[in-house]
């Protein structure tokens, strides 16, 4: 693989209180922030998000996936990256 640079990232899955399917890059994700379960009225999120997402890019994402199962599956897909790049790449000792 002379001269060829492979970049792999796994795009994660999530989805909106309104039932749509959003896919983030992880390596844009800065903060999960978890929402409280809070029925007042004056409540800073929208009944049913579990977790906010922040990116790279200063945006504010609402999903309904735990904050503990985002960090599960980012860390899945970091180890998956590694042991491919370490197929062809890592020295073996």
């Amino acid at each position: 693989m002379d001269g060829i640079i492979a970049i792999l990232f796994e795009l994660v899955a999530l989805h909106t209180v309104d039932g749509r399917e959003i896919d983030i890059n992880p390596a844009e994700i800065t903060q999960l922030h978890e929402s409280k379960i809070d029925d007042s009225p004056d409540r800073l999120m929208v009944k049913g998000v579990r977790c906010v997402v922040s990116t790279t890019d200063g945006k504010f994402i609402s999903v309904t996936e735990d904050c503990s199962e985002i960090r599960t599956t980012i860390n899945q897909e970091i180890k998956r990256a590694q042991q491919f790049r370490c197929v062809d790449f890592c020295e073996h000792q």
